[in-house]
């Protein structure tokens, strides 16, 4: 059985042809293909029993680790697709993100004034703080927004944050894309080619990216995984009818909202006041 550590030896053997690659070739980006472990290809097995115990597992259909609710212990033997944190799922089946930017930023003191920044990874976005300016490789501290968001966002955020590509053969199709600004998927009608961020459907790339969207308002009714450990009624915003709607959807992922007038209190009332501050 291979363990976590032979894993990310793995990992590094790859980052250091990598590297060879690049100056031999004179190459400015490495793509790196990888192999994933066989767990994380398997379905998550939630296990026969009464227990509700946290944990993690890896969805390859959305290149995503999710929290899920397991009905017994993971025995010590167990070769299965399950994990105690996200950071450790991530370390093994997502090795395109850097493992610092699951670490919370670094205690800052009083008086500290310099802006820096740091991943949130629940959230998906990078936040500002004051700190002393210090940076250094492997920590989760930056000092641009922008850096924050190539080193840590767009890798853990995936093919969503990806632009259409400049160049390429178009063809007939047409595809969704997700545009990380105005956290919407669109219908590309000027570049036909498929790229990375490409969906055939309005619904599928809503499915792979729209859990990204920090509005929640901008959320739509759907499941966006398989499994799920508390399904039950959530609220969305319909932003044509502006109205808030119920729908049954899994709460584990955070889509939408719990109670309706948590709906309606940050999207109906949110949009009466831009329209009473613009008017």
């Amino acid at each position: 059985m291979r363990t976590s550590g032979h894993i990310l030896f793995v990992i590094m053997e790859i980052e250091l042809l990598c590297t060879f690659f690049v100056l031999m070739l004179g190459s400015s980006k490495c793509e790196r293909t990888r192999t994933l472990p066989e767990i994380c290809t398997m379905e998550p097995n939630e296990e026969l029993g009464r227990a509700r115990i946290p944990g993690w597992f890896y969805d390859k259909s959305i290149d995503s680790c999710l929290f899920l609710f397991f009905g017994a212990a993971k025995a010590k033997s167990e070769h299965v697709n399950r994990f105690e944190t996200k950071k450790e799922c991530t370390e093994t089946c997502r090795p395109q993100v850097r493992s610092f930017c699951f670490d919370g930023p670094p205690e800052t003191c009083k008086g500290e004034s310099t802006t820096m920044w740091s991943y949130n990874s629940t959230q998906g976005k990078c936040f500002k703080f004051n700190g002393n300016g210090n940076t250094q490789e492997g920590i989760n501290v930056f000092d641009s927004e922008a850096n924050c968001n190539k080193t840590c966002r767009d890798p853990d955020i995936g093919v969503c944050a990806e632009q259409p590509p400049s160049h390429c053969k178009e063809s007939d199709t047409v595809w969704y894309r997700y545009n990380i600004l105005s956290e919407r998927c669109y219908l590309d009608n000027n570049k036909r080619c498929r790229g990375k961020n490409a969906f055939p459907t309005l619904e599928s790339c809503f499915k792979h990216c729209g859990r990204f969207a920090q509005d929640k308002c901008k959320h739509r009714p759907l499941n966006i995984s398989e499994w799920c450990s508390t399904y039950g009624h959530r609220y969305y915003y319909d932003e044509q009818e502006n109205e808030c709607k119920q729908f049954n959807g899994c709460d584990d992922q955070g889509i939408g909202f719990l109670r309706l007038r948590d709906c309606q209190q940050e999207c109906l009332s949110a949009k009466k006041n831009r329209r009473s501050s613009s008017g």
